[in-house]
């Protein structure tokens, strides 16, 4: 899985919040994360290339708080990695099997 946040710097309000989560993803996710400053965006989450979370289609003229956006971040691979353990799942259970 591939994590990729693009970010606009002028909208984050914490810079040391913002540093903080950064390192614990690189920490975590090691080669797999990567960050690109982007003037053009306010704010997007693409796991494995595809946008799961952004700021740009919001219609909230405010201010966008850091923690609020990474309480989302959190939550959104949260899922995703979730999602992923669920699929690598067998669909069948061989605990019952009986074997004659």
């Amino acid at each position: 899985m591939k994590i990729k946040i693009l970010f606009n710097s002028s909208i984050i309000n914490n810079r040391d919040y913002f540093h903080e989560k950064i390192n614990n993803y690189k920490d975590k996710y090691g080669d797999r994360f990567l960050l690109e400053e982007d003037n053009n965006k306010k704010f997007d989450l693409l796991i494995d290339d595809k946008i799961v979370y952004t700021l740009d289609d919001s219609f909230n003229k405010d201010h966008f708080s850091t923690k609020n956006i990474f309480e989302k971040v959190d939550r959104h691979l949260y899922n995703a990695i979730s999602s992923k353990r669920k699929r690598n799942i067998s669909k069948y259970d061989d605990v019952d099997l009986i074997e004659y």
